[in-house]
């Protein structure tokens, strides 16, 4: 009898202890340009859920699996969908050798993965969900309320008040 409560027991921890059932998640958004809110100049590039995993070892750092993957169309719009679990961290990301050397934006790292703009909070069902390129030479000034941003993109200097853009 001790046994067997005691194989009862073993069977139920494992049992609660397995990971919960995942759940079809499909993240809808845009790849755009930081300050501005202005879709990507460029051609496709391809947008990535990652799953972060710790290393085995202590110090060795943090690995990021990709899960999922899509190419974005020439507008930077995509859709992604796969089945994510609650008790996972993932984060969307966009792989990094579609933007090396790219002129105008700043290839991301993976030091940057973990912002917390870009974690995935919402398991299950539709989540709206964008991701920002930085370019290069953005700077953002502020005076008396008024928010200017002045950034480089395509060869040219823009500038941004109050909505409004301006070619320097």
């Amino acid at each position: 009898m001790k046994n067997l409560l005691s194989l009862y027991i073993l069977a139920l921890l494992a049992l609660t202890s397995c990971n919960k059932a995942s759940k079809p998640t499909t993240i809808k958004g845009q790849v755009r340009t930081f300050g501005t809110e202005e879709a990507i100049r460029r051609g496709p590039v391809r947008v990535q859920i990652v799953e972060r995993q710790a290393t085995g070892c202590f110090g060795c750092g943090t690995r990021y699996h990709v899960v999922a993957q899509v190419w974005s169309d020439d507008n930077g719009n995509f859709r992604l969908s796969h089945n994510l679990y609650e008790d996972l961290e993932y984060y969307l990301t966009l792989n990094d050798d579609d933007v090396f050397n790219d002129p105008v934006y700043i290839t991301p790292s993976s030091g940057n993965i973990e912002r917390s703009d870009r974690r995935i909070r919402q398991v299950g069902g539709t989540v709206k969900m964008n991701y920002y390129l930085t370019a290069y030479g953005w700077l953002r000034f502020t005076a008396q309320r008024v928010v200017i941003w002045v950034f480089f993109i395509q060869e040219k200097w823009t500038m941004l008040v109050c909505g409004q853009k301006f070619y320097l």
